[in-house]
């Protein structure tokens, strides 16, 4: 099986350290064998960052306990599995994609309530954007995921396109863990597998079939909002993942989800992988 991830980037508030989303790197990089970057950000505002005495006591501090950081996680990454430390400070996207591209990264890591971007259709466009420029998948996670068992992952599959990048990223993920792939996608107007609204589906669930042997399943269910369906299926069947395309799989429907910044990835308790799709898709 191809490896797909070497170098796991984790972006890290400077002034409030989500030890859990460290963890969970660390315990992914474990499991594929991948060293892990800690880039840890200046909080930024507008233009200007924030100094960090303003949270620290001094420059000495600071250092203290990033070293404490360190020497937490390092002992659990076995040789020659590295952890990475970086500072930065600047615009948050703009630093965070550059090292992204710079370090050949493969993986980002974000806590799902992590001040990256800012609230509301600009976070969730910021996500998008992350995927898209860095190439990476963004795996974004809460404090009570738990990666080290994924039995079941679920992808939502439209009509408009088969999302060769994002499967390939599903049955990889699927294969490691030995887990059920669902794919799932509106029924609309038609229930029956075989309506054309549905060849996506079908050429997806063929893909996997004939050349893997991931248990795999397809799911037609009535609903306008694939978000909304995706989100609901994967807490019916106790999903440990969930793995989406940016854009509108990733927007619940209603005007209240989206002013109270309600979108799949940082309404669900599951972790969510947003993979954007190649350019040319």
């Amino acid at each position: 099986m191809k490896k797909l991830f070497s170098n796991i980037l984790v972006p890290v508030d400077i002034s409030n350290p989500s030890e859990y989303v460290i963890r969970e790197a660390v315990e992914l990089a474990r499991a594929f064998e991948c060293n892990v970057h800690l880039l840890f950000l200046m909080p930024y505002y507008g233009s200007r960052y924030t100094h960090p005495r303003k949270w620290f006591k001094n420059e000495e501090d600071l250092n203290q306990r990033i070293v404490k950081i360190y020497s937490q996680h390092i002992l659990h990454l076995p040789p020659p599995l590295r952890l990475h430390i970086s500072i930065e400070k600047g615009r948050h996207e703009n630093v965070v994609t550059s090292y992204a591209i710079k370090n050949y990264i493969d993986l980002l890591v974000l806590g799902r309530t992590y001040p990256l971007f800012s609230t509301g259709w600009f976070m969730q466009s910021g996500i998008n954007r992350l995927s898209r420029k860095t190439g990476c998948p963004v795996l974004t996670l809460q404090s009570r995921s738990n990666l080290d068992r994924v039995r079941n992952i679920v992808m939502p599959v439209g009509s408009s396109f088969l999302p060769l990048r994002k499967l390939m990223f599903a049955t990889y993920l699927a294969k490691k863990y030995n887990s059920r792939l669902h794919l799932v996608t509106l029924s609309g107007k038609q229930h029956d597998l075989d309506a054309g609204d549905n060849q996506y589906l079908l050429k997806a669930y063929r893909l996997i079939r004939d050349n893997t042997e991931v248990p795999v399943e397809c799911i037609t269910l009535p609903g306008e909002n694939i978000a909304a369906i995706t989100l609901q299926y994967a807490k019916d069947v106790k999903a440990d993942l969930i793995v989406i395309n940016p854009g509108k799989e990733s927007l619940l429907s209603g005007l209240v989800n989206r002013l109270f910044s309600r979108f799949l990835f940082n309404e669900s308790r599951i972790p969510v992988m947003t993979v954007a799709p190649p350019v040319h898709s």
